[in-house]
């Protein structure tokens, strides 16, 4: 079977509901509790695994979503980065000890490169 075709194929919607179920299934034993938000107002958040009972006050993961015609860019990154830290920052909820981008077409080299070095912010 050909993973990679298929997932290439989802929709936002059905990728955010698919990285939901892994969330639930595969690493279910990490986490206390697995939540979607999703469209409008998800502030930056597409599946969040939990891992404590104390939710968004305790310790968490968050898995962006992105299904683009293309790979990830640097700047659709650092705006969704963005958006976690003003959240946060804000009070809605603490930073996530782990974010991942769930990107099927890739990332784009000079994202891989700042995520690899990421002391060289100020190049890009």
């Amino acid at each position: 079977m050909n993973y990679r075709r298929h997932l290439l194929a989802l929709d936002d919607d059905e990728l955010e509901q698919f990285v939901l179920r892994w969330a639930k299934v595969m690493a279910a034993p990490k986490y206390h509790h697995v939540e979607r938000f999703s469209g409008s107002g998800d502030m930056g958040r597409d599946v969040v695994g939990f891992l404590t009972d104390q939710l968004h006050d305790g310790q968490w993961h968050n898995y962006q979503c992105k299904q683009y015609g293309r790979n990830l860019s640097v700047g659709s990154a650092l705006l969704e980065l963005g958006k976690i830290i003003h959240f946060s920052h804000q009070g809605a909820f603490t930073l996530p000890v782990e974010y991942t981008f769930v990107a099927p077409k890739g990332l784009s080299r000079p994202l891989e490169e700042l995520i690899l070095a990421p002391t060289s912010l100020g190049r890009h």
